[in-house]
């Protein structure tokens, strides 16, 4: 996984949001996200992340220990985990476009 094509991925994700005034509804964007959609997208983004930052891997983590029911399969979790951690990237990428809008 190449990092600038995840940051680009978060950063036109995170423009569409604010383009649609969603954000309340970051999960959706998301949801529809290659990254969560496709197993393998999945965990290519988990792996990647787990080595490059690894306080957003456990923040994810902790963030699906809370929602799973304990019967989904590992590629569920990976989409899981997927899911979370552009959840949070997006909602700081979000935040920092607003901000520096306002500024």
């Amino acid at each position: 996984m190449k990092r600038d094509e995840l940051l680009q991925h978060v950063d036109f994700l995170a423009k569409d949001v604010i383009k649609e005034d969603c954000i309340d509804s970051i999960h959706t964007f998301v949801e529809n996200s290659e990254y969560v959609i496709w197993y393998s997208s999945a965990w290519d983004l988990v792996n990647h992340i787990r080595f490059t930052d690894l306080e957003l891997y456990i923040e994810a983590s902790e963030m699906i220990e809370s929602c799973k029911e304990g019967s989904e399969s590992l590629d569920q979790l990976m989409t899981l985990t997927a899911h979370w951690i552009l959840y949070t990237m997006v909602g700081d990428r979000v935040a920092e476009l607003t901000n520096d809008k306002a500024a």
